[in-house]
């Protein structure tokens, strides 16, 4: 990522701080929305909708948090011996 500088107006920042009020999103991710909505680029449409465990059916709430348990639990000791 590169950093940029930029000048906004005080109605532009008004307006920025708005929609971070609204979303939680920073004022730098608010215009990186911005200007891949207006010139292209990755939106939230061509991002998957599910990691696929989830979108068939077959895992509950319950299986779901077991098996990031087992993953949580398996990386930890391979990070902390």
């Amino acid at each position: 990522m590169t950093r940029t500088q930029i000048y906004l107006s005080d109605e532009e920042i008004a307006l920025l701080d708005r929609e971070r009020a609204r979303t939680g999103a920073t004022r730098s991710e608010l215009i990186r929305r911005a200007i891949r909505s207006v010139y292209g680029g990755a939106n939230d449409s061509q991002l998957p909708s599910s990691i696929g465990i989830v979108a068939d059916g077959s895992f509950d709430a319950e299986m779901i948090d077991e098996e990031l348990a087992a993953i949580f639990e398996e990386r930890y000791k391979r990070w902390h011996g």
